[in-house]
């Protein structure tokens, strides 16, 4: 694809959208227990990827090597949106977009991450729009806005139940959600329902990136097209405010520079030089992807919390919420991982751009929550297993003290029978008595028949007084 500005004064302009595909939490959980198979990923789809952007940025980074590209029964025809963009969803009940559709590069696909159990479907569609179409049009504070930016986003995003998206949306999510269900069936062995798979209402944010690399050396009309599309882009926000955009240093010497607007639901990319579209639709879509996961894997974490303080009263529990518990951590160390290797992968991006927006989602805070949690649980199920295992071996301690009582006193009736024996037998106490010994063979039997018991006892007392002083 090669967006650009062309002689007739229109300008290309490329909406990202994406969202969230999200499971029930009991389904979620049945995931992450799930064992995942070479055989099992290979059915799923592979990283030959749809998207443009995403198949640049894994050649040069290792980062989204666990990303799918799902392979999708059936695909829904452009045909369907460019019939319907003819009659409905209107701009500032001016135009139709029917003719500024550019069917050869907007398209959809549904990406899956197998190691964080996730999927994220994503919509690209591409508009060549004249110049002049582009009011600033502020319809102030409403429910329902139809400028550009809101009207892309009607097609894609249910913001409530009563609000209706395009057919060609509408029929995209039903086959995502059916291929969704025979992965999960059929790949990983479980039993969901398709009311378990959902795309929630307000989710999915809208990403315009703007190529204006056909402009040459105009620079007025370049600084005058971008200030253009900032003012729309911030007069299409549900809440106003005053987000400046991030300034990126200038490309050439008469120093174009390049506008990266991070605002609320929209977010606009304004671009130079036409590579870097490379660079910052990665960051588009790890940032959202971190706002998504953060969002849910919380959600769980307090879940579990609330979980293990209330039901934690025997070994079975305990073993039971740790189970689930360690595949919680596994998630959360793995998507800190991931953070960190993408952000080492953007090089100086990172400063430039990823640390001042993650600031606006509070991205890295929520991180360091999730990892609270997981600290928390480490620490605390430590203690408690420890706890536990301590009343175990008490009891067990308590076990072993009977049985040494019920071995002395049967010792002691082994030493009694032999005091009898030794009596009754004429022949050992004669041979004593002819060696002058008898006196002293008495006294030790009797002397040793009270001090063995007494030493035994006093011994598995001190033993278990010991033993019992350091488990408490």
């Amino acid at each position: 694809m090669d967006p650009h500005i062309s002689k007739n004064n229109t300008v290309n302009l490329n909406f990202y959208c994406f969202q969230p595909v999200e499971l029930s939490m009991n389904s979620l959980q049945e995931l992450f227990n799930a064992k995942t198979s070479n055989l099992a990923v290979k059915n799923i789809g592979s990283n030959i990827y749809t998207s443009k952007w995403l198949k640049e940025f894994s050649n040069l980074n290792n980062v989204f090597y666990s990303i799918l590209n799902v392979e999708l029964e059936n695909s829904v025809s452009i045909s369907i949106l460019e019939d319907e963009l003819k009659t409905s969803f209107q701009v500032n009940d001016k135009y139709y977009l029917d003719t500024f559709l550019d069917k050869n590069n907007t398209k959809y696909y549904l990406l899956f991450d197998y190691r964080l159990m996730y999927f994220i479907l994503v919509y690209e569609i591409s508009l060549n729009i004249p110049i002049d179409y582009l009011d600033i049009y502020d319809n102030g504070y409403c429910k329902v806005k139809n400028d550009l930016y809101n009207t892309v986003r009607n097609l894609l995003v249910k913001e409530t139940d009563n609000t209706s998206i395009s057919i060609w949306a509408n029929e995209i999510r039903q086959g995502v959600k059916k291929r969704i269900l025979n992965i999960l069936n059929d790949e990983f062995k479980l039993k969901i329902k398709e009311s378990d798979i959902n795309i929630t209402n307000n989710s999915g944010n809208i990403t315009n990136v703007v190529d204006m690399s056909g402009l040459g050396d105009d620079f007025l009309m370049y600084e005058q097209l971008s200030n253009k599309l900032l003012i729309l882009n911030n007069n299409a926000e549900r809440l106003t405010n005053n987000i400046k955009p991030i300034v990126i240093e200038g490309i050439t010497d008469k120093e174009f520079e390049q506008f990266y607007n991070f605002n609320g639901r929209f977010h606009t990319v304004i671009l130079y030089k036409s590579s870097d579209l490379y660079r910052y639709v990665p960051i588009q879509f790890h940032m959202q992807y971190m706002w998504f996961y953060l969002k849910e894997i919380n959600v769980m974490l307090e879940n579990e919390y609330n979980k293990l303080i209330v039901n934690a009263d025997s070994i079975s529990d305990l073993e039971e919420r740790v189970y689930m518990i360690d595949n919680y951590i596994s998630k959360v160390e793995i998507l800190t991982m991931h953070n960190e290797n993408f952000k080492l992968a953007i090089e100086v991006d990172n400063e430039l751009i990823y640390q001042k927006i993650e600031k606006r989602w509070n991205i890295e805070n929520k991180l360091n929550n999730s990892n609270k949690y997981i600290s928390f649980f480490k620490d605390y199920l430590t203690r408690l297993y420890s706890k536990k295992t301590s009343k175990i071996e008490q009891r067990q301690n308590k076990i072993l003290f009977i049985i040494s009582i019920v071995q002395l006193i049967t010792l002691i009736s082994v030493w009694n029978d032999y005091i009898t024996l030794f009596e009754n037998s004429n022949v050992l106490y004669e041979s004593c008595s002819t060696n002058g010994l008898s006196h002293y063979l008495n006294i030790f039997s009797v002397f040793s028949t009270i001090i063995l018991p007494v030493g035994i006892v006093m011994t598995i007392y001190v033993l278990y007084f010991v033993v019992s002083k350091k488990n408490k």
